[in-house]
């Protein structure tokens, strides 16, 4: 199973899959809502 890429809207907490995952939740959240600043959330977490 590969490790899914997660990022967090700075503005709200909002987890989503990153931009290079086949349903592109995290343009997706910015489209809707227009928060600009994000954080890529450590791989390490699924270990």
């Amino acid at each position: 199973m590969p490790i899914v890429a997660l990022q967090m809207s700075l503005t709200c907490g909002h987890v989503s899959c990153r931009d290079s995952s086949n349903g592109k939740y995290a343009i997706k959240h910015f489209e809707e809502t227009g928060y600009p600043g994000i954080k890529a959330i450590s791989e390490d977490i699924w270990k």
